[in-house]
């Protein structure tokens, strides 16, 4: 009550058209409760010994022990009891010089408290400036949220103060949205050696994130040589690229080659088959001959038995000459897989098959020239003319559909 006292002497009043002992200024009378409560705390702190070297099979064994600590919990209260001085209206007062300016002041801070009440009745509160008037700063902790709060608004019945009455009851309206979670303030102080415990636990903690940067900075150094290996397995990456680029381009120079190849087999088999249809030509002449040789065939009787031996003989080197053309397409073929196997070594074996060809011309030539002796000695030789001449007709046609085959079979195989 001392307090309060002292506190009523000390408010400012003064005298207006209205009251003559009105408020000039707002009064806060603040008590402030603090209550201390010592409390013993039980802290477990495990010791373990160290484990047997020798008997490795015994359990680990732990030590606890039990130890006092001491802690302080402390509760502050904070009780404002506000005096706020009513808004005043020039019109009624009457009020000249100090007191008006007095009432201005009063007013512009009642209408900075309405406008942080207003703020604080919202969902969406947003910033809201305290530091406005010196009542709202030193109101702050009670019209933050954790308190309670309670207002009490007079007004007058008299109709002439009708504006007054209704500004109190907005402001009264705007004080009962306000919403309040007090919540009970403490502190709990721990002794000396509970602080040095947890001092040391807070350096083993520094510890251990220290020793996790480190193997931190360890992984990311072994992510740097990661990606520099994987830098240099690019660069080798592209390395094999250009290699298998410039085998493309050897196999596409490859491939050109064999299609000119190819050409040339195809200009070869039509000569082969235009020299066929000069050969057809001469069998025709033959065929003539041989009507000329049906008078003369009492005299081809005598001699038919060195017919049979001639064509024996010619059917044992057309034999010969079969079983040495197809050895030698069968090592051409051979080449040929050789050289689709291996490209490096195409062009040689296709200079291989070039020269085995022209050898094959050149067989052929002579085998037509080895012909076109025994058509003539078969001329000279009236008597054997109808049987030779109809012996080698058969020969030329069968070497004619093997060479044929041959040839188709080596275009295929290319």
């Amino acid at each position: 009550m001392d307090a309060i006292r002292t506190a009523e002497e000390n408010r400012t009043v003064g005298s207006t058209s209205m009251n003559e002992q009105s408020s000039r200024s707002h009064t806060i009378f603040r008590v402030t409760y603090e209550k201390k409560e010592a409390a013993n705390v039980g802290t477990s702190v495990a010791a373990q010994e160290s484990e047997d070297k020798e008997n490795s099979s015994a359990a680990d064994k732990r030590m606890v022990s039990q130890r006092s600590r001491q802690k302080t919990i402390s509760s502050i209260s904070t009780l404002n009891l506000v005096d706020l001085a009513g808004s005043e209206s020039v019109r009624v007062t009457g009020a000249k010089g100090e007191r008006q300016k007095e009432g201005g002041k009063i007013n512009q801070s009642l209408l900075t408290l309405s406008r942080v009440l207003t703020k604080l009745a919202k969902k969406d509160r947003g910033h809201i400036n305290y530091r406005d008037s010196k009542l709202t700063r030193i109101l702050k902790p009670s019209l933050s949220g954790n308190a309670r709060m309670g207002c009490i608004c007079c007004i007058t019945p008299a109709l002439q103060y009708s504006e007054e009455s209704k500004s109190t009851l907005d402001f009264a309206t705007r004080t009962m949205l306000v919403t309040t979670n007090a919540k009970s303030n403490q502190m709990v102080e721990y002794d000396d050696a509970l602080v040095e415990e947890l001092e040391t636990e807070i350096e083993r903690v520094k510890m251990e994130a220290s020793k996790a940067e480190e193997s931190r900075k360890q992984m990311e150094q072994s992510l740097n040589d990661a990606d520099d290996q994987i830098v240099c397995l690019r660069a080798s990456i592209g390395l094999e690229k250009s290699k298998v680029t410039s085998l493309e381009k050897q196999a596409n120079n490859q491939s050109t080659q064999m299609e000119e190849l190819k050409a040339v087999h195809e200009e070869n088999v039509h000569n082969l088959m235009k020299e066929i249809g000069d050969l057809k030509n001469r069998n025709q002449v033959l065929k003539a001959n041989v009507a000329e040789c049906e008078i003369e065939k009492k005299r081809l009787m005598e001699q038919r038995e060195l017919d049979d031996r001639a064509l024996k003989r010619l059917k044992s080197e057309q034999s010969e000459l079969v079983e040495k053309h197809r050895g030698e397409l069968r090592e051409l073929r051979g080449e040929l897989a050789s050289a689709q196997a291996d490209n490096q070594s195409s062009q040689e074996e296709i200079a291989i098959l070039k020269s085995d060809m022209a050898s094959l011309n050149e067989k052929n030539l002579k085998l037509e020239s080895n012909l076109m002796r025994e058509l003539e000695k078969a001329q000279r030789r009236k008597d054997e003319a109808k049987e030779r001449r109809q012996k080698f007709k058969g020969k030329l046609v069968g070497m004619t559909e093997t060479l044929r085959e041959d040839m188709v079979q080596l275009s295929y195989q290319k």
